[in-house]
């Protein structure tokens, strides 16, 4: 054979060889779920973001889709599309799509980006060192309720019945709520819980008969309740009903207190979590982890409209103050 057609046939063989580990390398796969809440699409943006800034580029080292619906009805039907594409790692917002994925796979990781109790849901038996195919950050909603009703207490003096605002069917408010009536203490007021199921609901819960005379509002927050959080707040306003929400973003939009996790501060630890099962790490090295933040945001301009004079001390220790 002459040296030439020997070049030739080495440079083919090369160029064969090189398609063949190109075609055999796989991008990974990242599937967004959410339902509710505009979809979440908020949420996956600022996961996306953060995981640029983590040195992921969509399209070249990681490659992603989103399951998302304004419907939460149809968290099923999207849970079985995301399974079927068979992601690297499953991405979700909150703990109804952790219910469904988990009924279609235990091996694909999921990370949620705001749960619930993990161990009472069953999504493991350890926070610290998961067992299952998930992990993720913590609401803490069970936790927090004390405090937010100290809060509530602070901005309207002494209280007889307050009410504890949820949606019936999320997993984690069903569990806060449990432990909010499962708890004795003849020295805070009485729980007055209101459960909703749909933007109707929303609307029209503080004409319920068990609403009335109450001395203010604890809401725990879900994607359905987030989505209808204007009718709520303006629902709030017209009974003139002091309340406290989980987040800021809800406070700058008029409601009178919040105090809970960052969002954002969710959505990049999920995308950190994300960043390291992207690069081999397992479930199990990767622990459920408590908010770093607590937020307490506070709005001086929806005080004074129900006539309340929020304490200087309260003033001084808030985060943010919208006046």
């Amino acid at each position: 054979m002459r040296r030439r057609d020997l070049i030739v046939l080495v440079g083919s063989a090369a160029v064969e060889w090189s398609g063949a580990v190109r075609a055999a390398t796989v991008i990974p796969h990242v599937a967004f779920l959410a339902v509710g809440f505009g979809a979440d699409t908020t949420a996956i943006d600022a996961i996306r973001d953060a995981l640029r800034i983590l040195g992921e580029v969509e399209g070249q080292t990681y490659v992603a889709e989103a399951h998302t619906s304004d419907k939460a009805t149809l968290i099923s039907r999207l849970a079985a599309e995301v399974v079927a594409a068979n992601p690297t790692v499953i991405v979700t917002i909150n703990t109804t799509g952790v219910w469904e994925l988990l009924k279609l796979t235990q091996t694909i990781p999921i990370v949620v980006a705001f749960t619930g109790d993990p161990v009472a849901l069953g999504f493991t038996q350890s926070v610290g060192r998961p067992t299952r195919n998930v992990t993720g950050i913590l609401t803490l909603q069970e936790v927090l309720l004390d405090k937010r009703i100290e809060l509530l207490g602070q901005l309207v003096g002494p209280m007889r019945r307050v009410g504890l605002l949820y949606d019936v069917g999320n997993p984690g408010a069903e569990l806060a709520v449990s432990a909010a009536r499962s708890r004795k203490d003849p020295t805070r007021p009485e729980l007055v819980v209101l459960g909703v199921t749909s933007g109707h609901d929303i609307a029209t819960v503080l004409d319920r008969s068990e609403a009335r005379e109450l001395d203010g509002l604890i809401v725990l927050a879900s994607p359905m309740i987030l989505t209808y959080r204007a009718t709520l707040i303006a629902a709030e306003m017209t009974r003139r009903l002091a309340a406290v929400h989980d987040f800021s973003f809800e406070v700058q939009e008029g409601a009178l207190a919040a105090y809970g996790p960052e969002p954002a501060e969710n959505f990049q630890r999920a995308a950190e979590y994300t960043d390291r099962l992207l690069h081999g790490a397992k479930i199990s090295d990767l622990p459920f982890e408590a908010p770093r933040t607590i937020r307490l945001s506070l709005n001086r301009r929806t005080a004074r409209s129900l006539g309340l004079d929020i304490p200087s001390s309260l003033l001084a220790s808030a985060d943010e103050v919208v006046e």
